[in-house]
């Protein structure tokens, strides 16, 4: 497909690059929690950016912004309605990347705390079940593969106010003990994403205390 004009861009390239890294990650594994919803990933990311209108943007958020990337594709490939702002699309598929983030920290998504993210993404971001399943899915689907999670924080931090993203220690802290209890390193992760967050420490000790001493392993 990429070579169907006689010639093979730099940006095509990298795609095609991204594509095999993908086949490469899908044959060692991932969440299996999550296998169901990753399949045509390649097939549907490489018609995108060869129908797309505005073909550098689609590239551009292809190598840089996946979960993003696969969110739109998703809706728009199952035709899922949605009235969701770009903007807040991007905003969205951060937090749950963040979210799928401190889940996988311990190297496994519980069933449970699955179901907290597509909870957090109905309850304080007023979606719709299927459009936060989506977002979750996608934003589980990349978060074994290799994300800039520099970018990821960096990124959610310019989107969001100080007042938001201390309450968004609330959400990282409830996905971490969906699973009954959060884990020492699913509270370093947080950790983590609050200091990238330009949070304060007392902010984060005030978000970690909220959950109980049973509740969590310090």
């Amino acid at each position: 497909m990429a070579g169907i004009d006689g010639v093979v861009s730099e940006s095509e390239r990298a795609v095609l690059d991204e594509m095999k890294a993908s086949l490469k990650n899908a044959q060692s594994g991932g969440i299996k929690h999550w296998s169901l919803f990753t399949r045509k990933r390649v097939e549907t990311r490489s018609e995108a950016v060869h129908t797309a209108p505005n073909r550098e943007q689609y590239m551009d958020d292809f190598l840089k912004n996946k979960i993003y990337y696969d969110v739109r594709r998703r809706l728009e490939q199952e035709n899922i309605p949605t009235e969701i702002p770009e903007v807040e699309l991007r905003r969205l598929s951060l937090a749950g990347g963040l979210m799928a983030r401190v889940a996988y920290a311990d190297n496994q998504v519980s069933e449970a705390e699955s179901q907290i993210i597509l909870g957090a993404l109905q309850k304080y971001w007023g979606k719709s079940q299927v459009e936060a399943a989506v977002i979750a899915e996608c934003s589980a689907a990349e978060i074994t593969k290799d994300i800039d999670y520099y970018r990821l924080t960096r990124e959610f931090f310019d989107a969001t106010t100080e007042d938001e993203r201390v309450r968004f220690l609330d959400v990282l802290f409830a996905v971490a003990a969906g699973d009954g209890q959060a884990s020492f390193a699913e509270i370093e992760e947080i950790r983590t994403i609050s200091q990238g967050l330009l949070l304060t420490h007392k902010q984060f000790i005030d978000a970690k205390l909220k959950l109980p001493a049973d509740k969590r392993i310090d």
